[in-house]
């Protein structure tokens, strides 16, 4: 994949977590490499790999919004990783937040900071 294509793929991906699990509350990076980690990984190993991986579209993400490159720092095995914990993410928010509750705007910002208690975030 040429830059201009990969580009769109990092914003995209690092978007999505971040509309799922930005509480507004420090270092959006730290908070969401974490959240992740915890919300998608089942083992300690997963949970720090995920970590990992999301550290690294972060600092991709922000080349990427900066002019800076990604090509030089990415392959495919990361995309194809970045894409699944996307996925997960978004499934497994989808089914935690299942209760009528947190279907409007202000329940789920009530729900993530519920979430981000009992992960112990704050």
């Amino acid at each position: 994949m040429s830059e201009r294509e990969l580009n769109p793929l990092i914003i995209k991906y690092a978007t999505c977590l971040e509309a799922l699990f930005n509480s507004r509350e420090g270092g959006i990076s730290e908070q969401i490499s974490e959240f992740t980690a915890h919300v998608v990984g089942k083992r300690k190993d997963e949970r720090m790999n995920i970590y990992s991986n999301i550290k690294k579209l972060y600092s991709l993400r922000s080349n990427a919004v900066h002019g800076g490159s990604v090509v030089s720092r990415l392959d495919s095995e990361f995309l194809s990783d970045i894409m699944l914990i996307c996925e997960s993410a978004l499934l497994q928010m989808a089914y935690l937040s299942q209760e009528s509750y947190y279907q409007n705007p202000k329940g789920y910002e009530k729900f993530v900071q519920y979430i981000l208690k009992e992960y112990r975030f704050f």
